[in-house]
């Protein structure tokens, strides 16, 4: 039996992607979903597959999805984002934008997955684009916004988030977005009361509360940052990001080794040695002056947000 799993992978393919024939979409859902838990889900647990079987569930008569039609590629494009498979979602999307060119959820959307796919440039020159046709829209704003703060380009971050306040000045996600701009400016003094409001007004938000501690950890309040950031790192809902802000409070406190160990239950050891060199020399050994060696690390201190491979994206998924 499981010399056919090859054949059963390359047509659910075909059905994703919309190349199979009408002979092929004539498969009833349920005994192809059952099949596809028992024989593929299982051995590919990665791939979460049922999610596209869009209808299935509710009867086995269902009709597949019909991948001519702009809204049901953009469905399957959001089910991939969500799973994490940005790429087939990229391609979703620009399937349902070639049915129809003016969809913007489906703009918005591949939008935000270039971003989270590290496609960063390509990101925003979609946003430049939808923006020059609506530069009031403000989720188009608030995905630039992300976009700004990844490429650390400063004056389009604050510009960006300037105007959003100005139209939601009670919204966590904007403020989180302004503070974020304080942070990348040295500005921590200011970031942290934003911060406090954005957590106020959402105080279930473990990312705000994140980047808080992280801020806190940047401007030298490593003690506190650590008390913070500790409450929030072993939470059933905890991403690996906010671990990994706690491991960069405890290597700004000087404890390196507990900070290697944070950073190595989620990252590969290229990212490790890369996280760990970088906390290093925060800590210089030569025997300059005290001033010399403060002066020293603040300035390495300043620039710490930009260096760690995963520290600016994991506070812009806020």
């Amino acid at each position: 039996m499981f010399g056919f799993i090859p054949f059963i992978f390359q047509v659910v393919k075909a059905l994703i992607f919309g190349i199979c024939r009408t002979s092929l979409l004539i498969v009833r859902c349920a005994s192809l979903k059952g099949f596809l838990s028992t024989h593929i889900l299982k051995p590919f647990g990665h791939v979460c597959l049922l999610g596209l079987l869009i209808g299935c569930a509710s009867s086995p008569q269902s009709p597949s999805p019909d991948l001519s039609s702009g809204d049901a590629l953009y469905r399957l494009a959001e089910n991939m984002k969500r799973n994490g498979d940005y790429g087939t979602a990229i391609r979703f999307y620009r399937q349902a934008l070639s049915v129809d060119p003016d969809a913007r959820k489906a703009q918005l959307g591949l939008a935000e997955t270039l971003l989270l796919d590290g496609k960063i440039d390509e990101s925003r020159a979609m946003l430049d684009r939808m923006l020059l046709k609506n530069p009031d829209d403000g989720e188009f704003l608030r995905a630039f916004g992300k976009v700004t703060i990844a490429q650390n380009d400063l004056d389009a971050c604050f510009k960006t988030y300037t105007t959003l306040q100005k139209s939601c000045p009670n919204d966590a996600a904007v403020l989180n977005g302004l503070g974020i701009c304080h942070d990348l400016s040295r500005q921590h003094n200011l970031a942290q009361p934003i911060y406090q409001r954005a957590i106020t007004l959402a105080p279930d938000n473990l990312n705000i509360q994140s980047n808080y501690g992280l801020s806190l950890a940047l401007s030298g309040k490593t003690a506190e940052a650590i008390l913070l950031l500790s409450k929030l790192a072993y939470r059933s809902e905890t991403t690996p990001h906010i671990r990994h802000n706690l491991a960069v409070a405890y290597g700004l406190a000087g404890d390196i080794d507990k900070a290697a160990g944070i950073f190595s239950q989620d990252l590969d050891t290229e990212d490790l040695k890369q996280n760990i060199a970088v906390l290093k020399s925060l800590h210089p050994v030569d025997t300059g002056s005290k001033s010399n060696q403060k002066n020293k690390k603040s300035g390495k201190r300043r620039s710490l947000v930009n260096q760690f491979s995963s520290l600016n994206l994991s506070r812009i998924n806020s």
